[in-house]
């Protein structure tokens, strides 16, 4: 079975490193969207054939950018309204982070 994992905003993709070591025999591509420095590398393309696993806006990334090139979508506190409480500079870090 084959797994991409993409973090949310604020992480990097080694908050999933425990969570692999549940995934015995998988193949597992991990997606860094360059947030925080000090996570693992992550790769850029995955197969299509893999299970997508969002984390929050790693969710959104995927359904941003992810054009259904997965078997299965999962949303892990995926929400598309995170923002109403957050002062608009940091928002506008964030998208101008989406952008890259």
């Amino acid at each position: 079975m084959r797994f991409v994992l993409v973090h949310g905003w604020g992480f990097h993709a080694g908050i999933f490193v425990d969570f692999i070591g549940h995934l015995d025999g998988a193949e597992v591509t991990l997606i860094d969207l360059g947030f925080v420095a000090g996570g693992p590398k992550g790769a850029s393309d995955w197969p299509s054939d893999a299970i997508a696993i969002g984390h929050s806006l790693g969710l959104l990334w995927l359904l941003q950018r992810g054009q259904g090139r997965f078997r299965a979508l999962v949303s892990v506190q995926g929400f598309d309204c995170f923002c109403c409480h957050v002062a608009p500079s940091r928002v506008a870090a964030l998208r101008r982070g989406l952008e890259r």
